[in-house]
């Protein structure tokens, strides 16, 4: 038997979970990320610190029972605690698990690390350069990953729409800031006491009305009609934030429409993963598959021990 800490790094959360072999036993929240990192890391690392001393207290066990601690995402950016390399493209299990850095960061701790690269689109046009850390991980994590030609959408503070091919790597991506636009814009303009992001649920007549008024008017003028649709027809909370989301993911939507590829597969945040499904299941012909919301919480320990494990059978230990 085996134990492992697994560090899921985002732009505004971290998350640690310890794994036993390759199961989750469980996860720890910290409401830190990589945006606070940007300007102190120490608070980060000081968080990173006691969580890690806490779960091994809870669990009763020593820094030595730990084999390592394996870290992806935003903790491997400039923001977070190791700034790592990316690598390029196409990559896949065999690519990410040769890329992988033995760190060792004894003023967190005296487990060693193991960080897994990110990676790097054509960076010869600005059209296709783009980055991205923690979603590979992710994507190797999922049961519907494997060697077919296929869509992922996994949408997050950073949306990513990754293109894979026959041999199970990811040949192309795009990025897209869809989390962090509708906080943004719901938070921080004339939207904010209009649009209420805690409703549950879609009214799926309002998503399309969004997604068609963009696609005609543009976002500019559409985003401006879910104020008033509060103030001039007094909608629902939950019309007006549908309304807004179809706004929200119309360019998201046209950019997967056009790709040629036929089977879509959407993991990720919840209310972005439903929105966009109702929106593509409307607006295309492709085949969508939404991945669970119990998977896709496991996606990142998983992925983080497949990319480890890749061929350890014919390898040597770090």
């Amino acid at each position: 038997m085996e134990y492992y800490l697994a560090i899921d790094g985002g732009t505004t959360n971290t998350r640690i979970s310890l794994l036993r072999d390759t199961q989750v036993e469980e996860t720890y929240p910290i409401h830190l990320g990589a945006t606070a990192g940007l300007t102190d890391k120490s608070q980060l690392k000081q968080s990173i610190k006691s969580t890690i001393k806490d779960v091994l207290v809870k669990h009763e066990l020593k820094d030595s029972q730990i084999r390592y601690i394996l870290a992806t995402g935003m903790i491997t950016s400039e923001g977070g605690i190791y700034e790592g390399k990316y690598i390029a493209l196409p990559a896949g299990l065999e690519e990410l698990h040769n890329a992988m850095e033995l760190v060792r960061l004894p003023e967190i701790t005296d487990i060693p690390f193991v960080f897994i690269s990110g990676l790097k689109a054509d960076d010869t046009s600005l059209m296709y350069a783009d980055i991205m850390r923690g979603e590979e991980t992710e994507l190797m994590g999922l049961s519907q990953m494997d060697k077919k030609e296929k869509i992922f959408v996994l949408p997050g503070s950073h949306s990513k729409v990754i293109i894979t091919n026959e041999k199970g790597q990811i040949s192309s991506f795009s990025t897209m800031l869809t989390g962090e636009m509708i906080a943004a814009l719901a938070e921080n303009t004339i939207l904010k006491n209009t649009v209420d992001l805690s409703v549950k649920g879609l009214d799926c007549g309002f998503l399309l009305k969004g997604y068609e008024y963009c696609g005609r008017m543009g976002m500019n003028q559409a985003l401006f009609k879910v104020r008033i649709l509060k103030k001039v027809y007094a909608c629902t909370p939950i019309q007006i934030y549908s309304f807004y989301m179809g706004t929200i993911l119309y360019n998201e939507v046209m950019q997967i429409k056009k790709l040629p590829q036929k089977e879509v597969v959407i993991a990720g945040r919840e209310e972005i993963k439903t929105a966009l499904a109702r929106l593509l299941q409307e607006a295309t012909d492709k085949i969508i598959t939404c991945v669970s919301r119990q998977e896709a919480q496991g996606a990142v320990p998983r992925g983080l021990i497949k990319i480890f494990k890749y061929g350890e059978e014919q390898t040597h230990e770090l």
